[in-house]
Parts: C-alpha cells; structure tokens; sequence
C-alpha cells in the first residue's frame, strides 16, 4: 500500500475557490445579485457560496462560470493562481493557450439553459463519469486512487463515481493528479463529455 498523500489545507482551496468567484465578478462589474438572476438557484444560494460560506460542487462552479461569462477552466486557473498565494506546489496546466481554447466551444448557446435544473443534475453525473472511466482507464482500482488522493477514502470515491455525493472543486484539484491530469484538464474532460452527450 502506497503511503496517503498530505492532506491540501482544504479551507485554503475552498476560500480561493470564493476568491476567485468574487474576484471575476467585480471584474465584470457585476452585483450578486445580477450573477445570482442568471442561475437556477434563490439568490442566497449564489450569495453565500460568493461570500465563502458554502462549499461550491463542481456542477455549481460549472454554472457560475458561465453566469461571470467566463470559461470554467479559465475561472478554475484564477483558483489555482489564488491558491498558489499559499502553496507554490499547486498543480497548473502547463499551457495555459490550451485551456483557455476550450472557451467558446464548451457554452451553453443561451441563458436559458443555465437556469436548467436539469443541466446541474446533468454536470454531476458526467463528472462521476470521468472520474470513473479515467481511474479505469489508469488501471486504479477505488482504493489506489484513494491512496492517491489526500482527501478521499475508498467509499468516498465509490460514492463520487456512482453519483453518491457531489465532487466539490478542491477534490477535483485533489484528484486530478491522481488521475496524471491538471486539474484544467480534468475539467475540460467534464465539459467536452457533458458537450458529446448534449445537455
């Protein structure tokens, strides 16, 4: 058995996670509240994860992302940068030309379908898809990649992988590199599969 990997000082991600969010909305001169009318949540929901008073799931990063017009691997570098205040041992993408070209390509083509409830239930599932087909595709069983993650254990990844519980962003940068990705590229996997199989 491999040795368990350093916990990520988790309230560190989660607050750059926040920053980030709040950072990109002043950046386009927008209100919470104005952010939060784009979203299929209550106002509050939106506010409180702004705030840094809620943990943001992977499908709710998604969807935030495109309120801020702002690609979701582009919004999860300015995480990692805000991270990187704290840790210089982040994981980034290596190129990040690359990432930002998935853009325009991976949009919902109007408002209306950001404010699906389906599209979140949709995004969630197609994250426990890449996680699993990547850890299976990386020859891990449920407990290697447990062993991989410092956040994980095995049943938190079977769960994660058969729609159990929600991923919430610091454990999709957790897990990433347990799977040999960046954690941009493992969102890009998310969007390019949740594109192929048309919201």
């Amino acid at each position: 058995m491999t040795p368990r990997a350093t916990p990520l000082p988790f309230s560190y991600l989660d607050d750059a996670v926040a920053a980030a969010i709040r950072a990109s909305r002043i950046d386009a001169d927008l209100t919470q509240r104005q952010v939060a009318a784009r979203l299929p949540w209550d106002a509050s929901v939106y506010i409180k994860r702004d705030a840094g008073r809620r943990r943001i799931t992977v499908p709710q990063f998604i969807l935030i992302a495109y309120a801020l017009d702002r690609s979701p691997t582009d919004l999860l570098s300015r995480v990692l940068l805000e991270y990187s205040c704290h840790s210089s041992s982040m994981p980034r993408a290596e190129n990040l030309q690359d990432m930002r070209a998935v853009r325009t390509a991976h949009r919902p083509t109007s408002a209306a379908s950001i404010t699906d409830t389906s599209l979140s239930a949709h995004l969630g599932k197609t994250v426990a898809t890449v996680i699993r087909c990547y850890r299976i595709v990386s020859r891990l069983s449920l407990q290697n990649l447990a062993d991989r993650s410092s956040l994980w254990t095995r049943q938190m990844v079977k769960n994660a992988e058969f729609g159990g519980r929600s991923v919430f962003v610091p454990e999709l940068i957790d897990i990433a590199p347990a799977l040999n990705l960046t954690p941009e590229q493992l969102l890009t996997k998310v969007l390019q599969w949740s594109v192929v199989q048309e919201w």
